[in-house]
């Protein structure tokens, strides 16, 4: 599992959900009741669905940086300095 296509997948994922997680809140904020609040949402998204595209390909590009970072392909036999260990 640490293909960089899943950390995309991933990212593009989390994002999205962000995006309508934060709309749900915006909604309850301004006052719609729970019950409209999906339906708030929903239409939101019907109407503006590019901002969700939009907030799943900015985290794709923060899954895929954070992939990096961390890549596992990475040989774990580097000389690493550790505090404490250098005498």
């Amino acid at each position: 599992m640490t293909a960089l296509w899943f950390s995309a997948a991933l990212g593009f994922v989390a994002g999205a959900i962000t995006w309508a997680v934060f709309l749900m809140c915006l909604f309850q904020l301004l006052g719609v009741k729970l019950r409209g609040v999906d339906v708030a949402v929903v239409e939101t998204l019907k109407v503006h669905g590019m901002l969700l595209s939009a907030a799943g390909s900015l985290g794709l590009l923060v899954g895929v940086t954070i992939w990096l970072i961390v890549r596992p392909d990475r040989s774990a036999s580097r000389d690493f300095v550790v505090l404490g260990d250098a005498v």
